[in-house]
């Protein structure tokens, strides 16, 4: 008997050394047990929070994982920021998700164990060092922002979003700018527009977001081949760009290198970045004034005959500097 006992207490001490192998405790007392089939997903740090393009930043990050994990057996729950935010866009894209991937959308995990954590920072603490190209040679020191870092998340979310209404067989461009005294404003749009219209015979649709229906915002860039506009919010609509689409970025002094090229190399688009002067590539950190902005239509219908030319590709998916 006591032979008996001997052997059952000592399978239960292996059993027990066995499971702690898969779980660790955290500081907040939730363990990580790899036996778990829960993902918590939470923000660490909301630097930029309530700003609408930075909210995006921490929706993106977890609808990536969202579309990563569906069909599998694993559940994600995503903590809500300790900044909270709402808007009409946020809403609407939080609840159209939600219909085809339901998740926990919580203030606090109450769960004991989970599988991992997936923690979002801002600014991204990913970044990929990869050349930016400027005069046609390829240039480091600048990094990219990752977005996205499952291959297909961009493909995946567009087609739950928005479909194509119009043939994307022809070219279609578009252009969205700013209300002015939203700051930003490209000043020489109709220009732009005119002068592309006159070279390629093709019309450009131009639009302003503000008090534009979220669905209808979506819809825009998923209709377009090419993107024209001043940096901005907008751009948060690249995923939803056709395959290839190429992105015409227009910027004043304010130009965070690693942002949108950012979101635009990790959605495989195009992206050029247009400025009076990169003299100061790769620093990102100019003042932030919001001035209205004159973009050089030369050079714009330039990289819109090399995109056409190239068979609506260009050389390189990194980002240019013009």
């Amino acid at each position: 008997m006591l032979q008996l006992l001997i052997a059952v207490m000592i399978a239960v001490t292996i059993a027990v050394i066995v499971k702690m192998k898969h779980v660790q405790i955290l500081k907040d007392s939730i363990k990580i047990n790899k036996n778990s089939n829960i993902i918590l997903v939470r923000a660490v740090n909301c630097f930029g929070f309530p700003h609408f393009v930075h909210v995006m930043e921490y929706v993106y990050f977890f609808t990536d994982i969202l579309l990563h994990y569906k069909g599998s057996d694993k559940h994600v729950v995503v903590e809500i920021p300790n900044i909270p935010y709402e808007s009409e866009y946020v809403n609407y894209f939080l609840d159209k998700l939600n219909q085809v991937i339901p998740f926990e959308f919580i203030s606090k995990c109450k769960n004991k164990e989970v599988n991992s954590i997936m923690e979002f920072n801002h600014p991204g603490e990913v970044r990929l060092w990869l050349p930016f190209i400027m005069n046609d040679i390829l240039v480091h020191g600048g990094s990219y922002q990752q977005w996205f870092q499952y291959k297909n998340t961009y493909k995946l979310m567009r087609d739950i979003f928005v479909q194509p209404n119009i043939s994307q067989v022809n070219m279609t461009i578009g252009m969205v700018n700013r209300l002015p005294e939203s700051g930003r404003f490209l000043v020489n749009a109709d220009e732009i527009c005119r002068t592309i219209e006159e070279e390629f015979g093709i019309k450009v649709s131009q639009t302003v977001f503000e008090h534009k229906p979220v669905a209808e915002q979506m819809q825009f860039f998923r209709n377009h081949q090419i993107m024209i506009g001043p940096h901005g919010a907008h751009l948060a609509n690249i995923p939803f760009l056709p395959d290839d689409a190429l992105i015409l970025e227009c910027c004043d002094e304010w130009q965070p290198y690693e942002y949108f090229s950012g979101l635009a190399y990790t959605c495989d688009k195009y992206h050029v970045i247009f400025r009076p002067s990169h003299a100061a590539f790769p620093n990102s950190q100019q003042t932030n004034t919001k001035k209205n902005i004159h973009c050089d239509v030369a050079k714009i219908v330039e990289t819109i005959r090399t995109y056409i030319s190239y068979g609506n590709h260009l050389p390189y998916k990194f980002a240019y500097l013009s």
